[in-house]
């Protein structure tokens, strides 16, 4: 973000524009920036912003606080406290009142005493519930705007066309994830539930919670009673609850079906596939590596591979990588003989030890 002071006669104010910066402008002129109208008032400097439409203005518009031209046929008006809506002819559509007017994306919502609510910005009506707090920061796209409300304690998810997607029996409801790995997690009674985005269903079983970690692709972590499992996005188990803490190891370095589990403060490595112990819980901790699986054990630094087998000898005091190319990373060693290289290949295969 850049500003630009602009004004009359060495006076200066600050607009914002969100990629680069913007030219210098006498006041009282409007400027378009971006896809946005920006307009500057000689008497107190005051700007707006909304969607541009060169041709849509509001009469006398300096006159008023602010002026939200947040619809090609209306704009959303604040004055001397007060809120009103004005039509494109400036012609009053929501007379003006204390009550609160709130541009959502979903569309215009209302804050009087009753509550929160959705209105028809040319007619005033109501055409949605009212609820204790409509959210803002909980919206998303998947697959279509959800946001998250609030009445009487409970949250629901209210959907593009204001319809509420789930029951207001939920103590807490979140969306985890990121990019098109979304999913959403409701909470009631002490439980979590993986919820449907299209039908507001439950699909999954009862956990004590869901979780996501960035590097998993397409599966959250359950726990239940102590035990951590998967399940993908569908609410199915791909790997039933089992004892100790899952370590998803990062697919792009070649260990799709690996996990780390921690049992009795002690780490194993798990087959997904094979739904099975690989090693012993053995190690004091496991670490990532390029084509191998970083391990300690009593402060002394390893690897093993995929499939279980010591690939570095688990002696020395430091273990760290020097990437070299795509095909193969050398990993340098310390111990008590001074440092130590190695070289292996995307398969966890020694390619030189010098």
């Amino acid at each position: 973000n850049k500003n630009k002071s602009i004004g009359p006669d060495g006076d200066s104010i600050q607009i914002k524009r969100y990629n680069s910066g913007a030219p210098k402008y006498k006041t009282g002129r409007q400027v378009t920036v971006n896809r946005y109208k920006w307009f500057l008032h000689n008497k107190s400097y005051r700007y707006v912003r909304g969607i541009v439409d060169t041709d849509f203005f509001i009469k006398d518009e300096e006159q008023y606080d602010h002026v939200g031209y947040v619809h090609p046929q209306y704009a959303l008006i604040k004055h001397n406290g007060e809120f009103g809506i004005l039509g494109r002819n400036s012609e009053v559509l929501l007379p003006f009142s204390k009550d609160y007017l709130w541009m959502h994306p979903l569309g215009l919502v209302k804050v009087d005493s009753t509550g929160y609510y959705f209105i028809d910005p040319l007619s005033g009506k109501i055409i949605s519930s009212i609820y204790s707090k409509i959210d803002l920061g909980a919206l998303y796209k998947m697959p279509e705007l959800l946001v998250t409300a609030k009445r009487n304690g409970k949250n629901v998810l209210i959907k593009e066309d204001l319809t509420e997607l789930t029951p207001f029996i939920y103590d807490d409801l979140r969306i985890k994830g990121w990019n098109n790995n979304r999913f959403i997690v409701g909470s009631r009674g002490g439980a979590s539930y993986m919820i449907d985005s299209n039908t507001g269903e439950e699909i999954s079983n009862a956990y004590d919670a869901i979780t996501f970690k960035h590097q998993i692709r397409n599966q959250a972590i359950v726990q239940k009673s102590g035990k951590y499992g998967l399940i993908d996005f569908e609410g199915t188990e791909v790997v039933e609850p089992i004892q100790g803490e899952l370590l998803y190891w990062i697919p792009e370095m070649g260990f799709n079906n690996r996990v780390g589990v921690m049992q009795d403060g002690k780490y194993a490595l798990y087959d997904l596939e094979k739904a099975k112990l690989i090693t012993e819980a053995d190690y004091d901790s496991f670490f990532k590596l390029t084509y191998l699986i970083g391990v300690t054990i009593g402060g002394k630094h390893g690897a093993i591979d995929q499939d279980g087998r010591v690939a570095i000898p688990i002696k020395y005091e430091t273990l760290t990588e020097r990437p070299t190319d795509n095909s193969y990373t050398t990993f340098v060693l310390t111990g008590t003989n001074g440092k130590h290289e190695v070289k292996y290949d995307q398969t966890g295969n020694l390619l030189k030890d010098k």
